[in-house]
């Protein structure tokens, strides 16, 4: 994946005094082991959004409702262990939402299919258009909630890479999406650079940080960070006023001293990442006032880091390890009873559903074949103390 070799070595964490313990309350969250009749059963790509726009650390409450958003799903049927699945259909997207600040699955619903149909038609759930929110084949990013909108950064995969930025737009009408009154804006080209063959080099979306009062942030400054990546693992920066979003013409890129009207001028501003990564302000411990990356480094390795900035656009500092992904490299049987290898990315953290001192932190899980289980193919969660980085 992202051309990254699965046999990738594993480094030691770099700072073995962090606290990390697995949250297994929320990770059971999305096993849907044990499904007899056509169902949810796994999916990748999951970004988590409070949907009043409140996206301080533990901040969600009793009333809080979570839109969870993820990319290619699988719906089929499970063993009770999940290591077994009939896999019927494969939508590119899904979501979910979850009422409450606890991982509790009697009060979260999944929702699927254009305008929110839910549709368990198998033809259906075979139709691009018919199987899709949005009615198109689209993998889904980060985003950001303003006032009564869901704005969700996605791209039309080609392969496993892209050429574009969308976004997706969804009006929130008595605390929950429109799934059926949704608008598309695609493309955005101030969000994407090509090289001059026309192949990627640089786009965002990847992670957001909305710096406002409105959003609870620490220390609000009004601005918008969009995050990116490029095929060289590096991470990006740019951002826009909260009171201009989405107007684009008005985004700027960090260029390593100050903000370019050019994407062309971006500079780097961390290393090594997963393509997907989060930065959130850190409110304890001894690096409170600072911001902290979290990703997986290296993109596949299994290896889950931080890197603290000073800034929401840093500088960022070293590179730490502090967790091994237990899945990484694990043999499996696949869908079809043929062994395969777990891999594990996209480590990113969740700031609103955090508690205490501990950052919630998802990493995804595959298999390299890509025929999938429930077991393979389900969001693993931890728990990060910032009190211990």
């Amino acid at each position: 994946m992202n051309g990254m070799d699965e046999t990738m070595k594993y480094m030691a964490p770099t700072k073995p005094a962090v606290k990390v313990e697995k949250a297994d309350e929320w990770s059971r969250l999305f096993e849907r082991y044990g499904q007899t009749e056509t169902a949810w059963i796994g999916a990748d790509g999951i970004f988590s959004f409070s949907l009043d726009g409140n996206d301080a650390f533990a901040s969600a409450t009793d009333r809080t409702k979570t839109f969870f958003i993820f990319s290619d799903t699988l719906f089929g049927t499970a063993s009770e262990d999940g290591r077994r699945a009939v896999r019927e259909a494969m939508p590119n997207h899904t979501s979910a939402i979850l009422e409450g600040s606890k991982p509790d699955a009697a009060r979260r619903r999944f929702v699927w299919g254009k305008g929110g149909s839910c549709t368990l038609d198998l033809q259906d759930l075979d139709d691009n258009d018919k199987k899709n929110l949005v009615g198109k084949v689209k993998w889904f990013t980060d985003g950001l909630v303003l006032g009564d909108k869901l704005y969700l950064f996605c791209y039309t995969p080609i392969g496993l890479v892209n050429d574009r930025v969308d976004m997706a737009v969804f009006p929130i009408v008595d605390g929950d999406p429109d799934y059926e009154q949704y608008s598309l804006i695609e493309p955005i080209p101030q969000l994407c650079m090509l090289t001059p063959e026309g192949e990627l080099a640089l786009d965002y979306g990847y992670a957001v940080h909305v710096n406002t009062q409105e959003a609870g942030a620490p220390n609000p400054d009004g601005y918008v960070y969009i995050y990116g990546g490029g095929r060289d693992y590096k991470g990006y920066v740019s951002r826009i006023k909260a009171e201009d979003f989405p107007d684009f013409s008005k985004l700027r890129y960090y260029d390593g001293s100050g903000w370019s009207e050019s994407i062309a001028d971006a500079a780097a501003v961390l290393r090594g990442i997963s393509r997907e990564y989060s930065v959130t302000p850190i409110p304890v411990g001894p690096k409170a006032g600072k911001y902290i990356a979290v990703f997986m480094e290296g993109c596949v390795s299994g290896d889950i880091a931080y890197a603290i900035g000073d800034t929401p656009y840093g500088p960022f500092g070293e590179t730490v390890r502090f967790y091994r992904a237990p899945e990484a490299g694990e043999k499996v049987l696949d869908s079809e009873g043929k062994e395969d290898t777990v891999f594990t990315y996209n480590a990113k953290a969740h700031p609103h559903l955090s508690e205490g001192s501990r950052l919630l932190v998802s990493y995804n899980t595959n298999v390299w074949n890509g025929n999938n289980t429930p077991y393979c193919y389900h969001p693993r969660f931890i728990w990060l103390d910032l009190e211990t980085v």
